[in-house]
């Protein structure tokens, strides 16, 4: 699986795959806001480019959404042959990439996101799902793209809330893996970042370095890969109830876990004070204490197995642990922190 930063590639790919059909699927807004885009990915296939259409952010990622695709997919007669474009956020790759999993036992897709939370994470690593029963990620597959097409151009239409949103997980690899990133951020004031695209280029790619670091070693996720799983626990826990955005729950899911962690044994006095730099540098006013996780999230927790869950912690900035702790031990710890 390849990933390159320009259209470049785009056509000697989807000609080399030789699709009977090929299909792009995007959501209701961006077929509007990107207009132009779409005409450009027309003009770069071969042939007629068929367009399916669905929800935006995490409806995207319910069932009836899924069951939307697979029905295109059936009425427009695609096969193991046709080829699959997902153009939007990660909540679009996630179950357009589940959709062509399942769909006739397995079809070829492209990734093209098109927010920086995508194109630093859930566009890579071959992960796919949608909700389910108000848990989070609990329908799903591995199912890698053929390529990536993270288009540089596509961060500038992004909004505040959505830039934050990809910085959350850009901050997760720097605590998980890379602890430079932390150097590069501070210097920098996030209303400015978006000007400069060699700043932004490098975060990027740093933390697309990291995520295939851990993916490669672990692409199943039975060990170290959970380790990209960091703030994801108690963030899970927190988004759907919340209503948060992807992003601010990580956020919240880092601070709560870093406390977890120092009830456990894991001294956390430098990266919080690490964490509240980059909180001030976000401009966000941060307040965990109206949030309350229930322990049925946590049960239903991907990392969970019988009465214990895989829980990261950092141990030093840029060196990350796997616990197999209870989750009562877990909860206990949590209840604490409150």
């Amino acid at each position: 699986m390849d990933i390159y930063r320009s259209w470049k590639m785009f056509s000697k790919i989807v000609k080399e795959r030789n699709a009977d059909q090929i299909v792009l699927v995007t959501s209701f807004p961006l077929r509007e806001k990107l207009h132009g885009e779409i005409e450009k990915i027309r003009k770069m296939v071969p042939s007629d480019l068929e367009i399916v259409l669905i929800p935006d952010g995490e409806k995207a990622k319910e069932w009836k959404s899924l069951g939307r695709i697979l029905t295109q997919f059936t009425m427009l007669y695609l096969t193991r042959k046709s080829l699959v474009i997902a153009l939007g956020g990660g909540s679009v790759s996630d179950v357009v990439g589940l959709a062509c999993s399942i769909y006739k036992r397995g079809m070829a897709h492209i990734n093209v996101p098109t927010t920086l939370l995508a194109q630093v994470d859930a566009s890579i690593g071959g992960k796919t799902a949608i909700n389910f029963l108000g848990h989070k990620n609990q329908l799903g597959t591995f199912h890698q793209p053929i390529a990536i097409f993270a288009i540089a151009k596509f961060l500038r239409k992004l909004n505040r809330e959505q830039f934050i949103d990809g910085l959350a997980e850009i901050i997760k690899a720097g605590f998980i893996k890379d602890y430079e990133i932390f150097d590069i951020l501070v210097k920098q004031k996030i209303s400015e970042l978006r000007k400069k695209p060699v700043v932004l280029e490098r975060l990027i790619q740093k933390a697309i370095a990291v995520k295939e670091h851990f993916v490669k070693q672990d692409f199943k996720d039975n060990g170290i890969r959970q380790a990209l799983n960091f703030g994801h626990t108690l963030g899970h826990a927190l988004e759907l109830k919340y209503s948060l955005s992807h992003g601010m729950a990580v956020l919240y899911g880092i601070f709560l876990e870093l406390q977890v962690a120092e009830k456990l044994g894991f001294v956390s006095t430098t990266k919080m004070i690490i964490l509240k730099e980059m909180f001030d540098l976000l401009g966000i006013n941060f307040n965990c204490h109206k949030f309350k996780i229930d322990r049925k999230s946590i049960l239903h927790d991907k990392k969970s197995f019988g009465d214990k869950i895989s829980f990261p912690v950092i141990d030093m900035l840029g060196e990350i642990k796997i616990l197999k702790i209870s989750i009562k031990e877990l909860i206990a710890a949590l209840e604490k922190c409150n």
